[in-house]
């Protein structure tokens, strides 16, 4: 595998690996964590005053919120509900619900990995790997970035044919999270597929290239199309909560 690619140390707490990747990764995710909830909490702010939706007597807890508004949206989301009820959507749902469930699978793997392997692994050694290609969490891990791919390339041919009958921008803008989730995909299964068949320094600069390309995706995540899934679950939820009794309860209004 590549856990050498950054040297190697004798610290057994922490691969030499695994820390310099964690000491940028960590910090850029936190960023653009700090920056979604900055927007985030903006954005239902001023949707509150927009829809007159003031300080309520009987809120919510964090439960209930996550039960009754929150994990209802993210379910509409994942299953494209509103996208499939508009004929004009139905190219996009194709690209967009591959690239989601993609994007899910990749999370369980990466959580798991770092569980597993950083964690756990300095109990228990032989979980450091490099795993099997017959591991399920493997599997999971290469459908996934298949399923990426084919999104993406989905959603590359939709854009190339809105563009040409003038109907989207040909902008930077536009472009960006495209190339860069391709990008991610491209690096990431070139850099397995090089190291299986041992093709030694290039595939140490495609995985370079890889964990470049998902800092970057990490990092501009506020302020690129990424951020709409942010901002639409943040949309999708106000709705849910304001058609809710916590806002229409008499007591709360009166």
């Amino acid at each position: 595998g590549y856990s050498h690619f950054f040297g190697h140390w004798d610290l057994k707490f922490m691969a030499r690996n695994v820390f310099f990747i964690n000491s940028f990764m960590i910090p850029t995710a936190g960023l653009a964590a700090f920056a979604s909830f900055k927007g985030v909490t903006a954005m239902w702010r001023k949707m509150s005053e927009n829809a007159g939706v003031g300080e309520a007597l009987y809120r919510p807890s964090v439960p209930q919120f996550v039960k009754e508004f929150l994990w209802p949206s993210l379910v509409e989301i994942v299953q494209h509900d509103r996208f499939k009820k508009c004929e004009t959507n139905q190219d996009r749902t194709r690209g967009h619900q591959p690239l989601m469930w993609s994007f899910i699978g990749l999370f369980f793997v990466t959580t798991y990995s770092f569980v597993s392997q950083d964690i756990l692994g300095y109990f228990i050694p032989s979980l450091h790997g490099p795993m099997s290609m017959l591991n399920p969490v493997k599997i999971v891990a290469n459908v996934a970035a298949i399923a990426l791919l084919v999104g993406i390339a989905i959603l590359w041919k939709n854009r190339n044919e809105m563009v040409e009958k003038k109907q989207a921008g040909n902008t930077f803008y536009d472009w960006f999270l495209i190339w860069m989730i391709a990008g991610v995909g491209v690096t990431g299964l070139g850099a397995e597929v090089l190291r299986l068949i041992g093709v030694v320094k290039l595939g140490y600069l495609v995985y370079y290239l890889h964990l470049v390309s998902v800092m970057m995706l990490f990092l501009y995540m506020p302020y690129t199309k990424f951020a709409h899934l942010v901002y639409r679950t943040c949309a999708m939820t106000f709705e849910k909560y304001r058609d809710s009794a916590y806002v229409k309860n008499p007591v709360n209004n009166g």
